[in-house]
């Protein structure tokens, strides 16, 4: 221990009594420092690599505070530079360029990069917070954020990166939708609903016949491809939202609908034929000719005639 010379005679300093002059020599004998020594080591066999380290606490703690602050309540904070004195509260704005100010003295750190560590780390704590983000649906109101400043498509600049990338990502979507009625009903939620759909000759009856509807058919394809049906509807632009509007002369839009939604599914999978077999059994009562039977077929309308035999 290092005895560090005080000026005794400095004013308003105390003088040095005898007993801190024993308590010195004790502190400085070799008998101490052995015991100081002693008392280290078996404090040090206690610790083990497993145990959370200070600086683990303090990052947990730093994160629960970020958690659990609010972004819509700020208060005065202690200036560091200047003690004693209160800074007047910050507006998001002021905080941000703080932050990328910051983010300015790492080394090659973007803030592309700063996004990608946050949602792509491993870190425990840097995983449990981009987690908590995630879980309660933070992230589509900064996707919306983003789509608004890069997503609209203009008359001069009709797509954009953007654009295609949502609508790659929505391609895969009502992609999978379509295979769990399809070619991959086994891997899917739906293969009650994929067994209906697919009709046999053999299995044709009055009763199948007389139980169609189009409605009935419909609610199956909104409940089984919900957003296939989202997008046909907004491609479409318009449903019966009146019953007075509904009449024998009127077009159906949602008729139409879940025809071009029967077609997708056997274009995809021709064995999904549940409306196409309907369809054929209407033209044949109508005596239409095989050819245009054939040609509706490869279109994915009707099945062909040998199927209904």
């Amino acid at each position: 221990m290092h005895c560090y010379p005080v000026c005794q005679c400095a004013k308003g300093l105390p003088r040095r009594s005898e007993d801190d002059e024993e308590l010195d020599a004790h502190a400085t004998s070799p008998a101490a420092h052995s015991t100081m020594a002693n008392s280290s080591s078996v404090a040090g066999a206690d610790w083990s690599e497993g145990e959370e380290t200070s600086g683990d606490s303090m990052h947990w703690e730093l994160l629960g505070e970020l958690l659990l602050s609010s972004d819509d309540e700020d208060t005065n904070y202690v200036d560091e530079t200047a003690p004693g004195k209160c800074r007047s509260a910050m507006t998001n704005n002021q905080k941000a360029r703080e932050v990328l100010q910051f983010m300015t003295t790492l080394p090659r750190y973007s803030f592309r990069t700063f996004l990608l560590s946050i949602f792509q780390s491993g870190d425990p704590v840097i995983k449990k917070f981009a987690n908590i983000f995630l879980s309660d649906n933070s992230h589509l109101q900064v996707m919306d954020t983003w789509w608004d400043r890069c997503g609209g498509m203009t008359r001069t600049k009709p797509t954009n990166l953007t654009a295609e990338w949502v609508i790659n990502r929505a391609a895969a979507v009502v992609s999978k939708e379509a295979s769990w009625l399809t070619d991959r009903a086994l891997e899917g939620p739906f293969y009650e609903d994929a067994k209906v759909l697919r009709v046999s000759a053999t299995n044709v009856s009055v009763k199948l016949v007389n139980n169609f509807q189009i409605y009935g058919l419909l609610a199956r394809y909104e409940r089984t491809t919900p957003h296939l049906q989202s997008i046909l509807k907004s491609a479409i632009g318009k449903v019966w939202k009146d019953n007075k509007e509904k009449n024998e002369d009127a077009r159906d839009p949602d008729a139409g609908r879940t025809l071009a939604t029967s077609i997708v599914l056997n274009l995809r999978s021709w064995v999904t034929n549940y409306h196409g077999v309907m369809n054929s059994l209407l033209l044949w009562d109508n005596q239409v000719p095989k050819c245009l039977v054939q040609t509706l077929n490869n279109l994915g309308m009707t099945v062909l005639y040998p199927a209904q035999c």
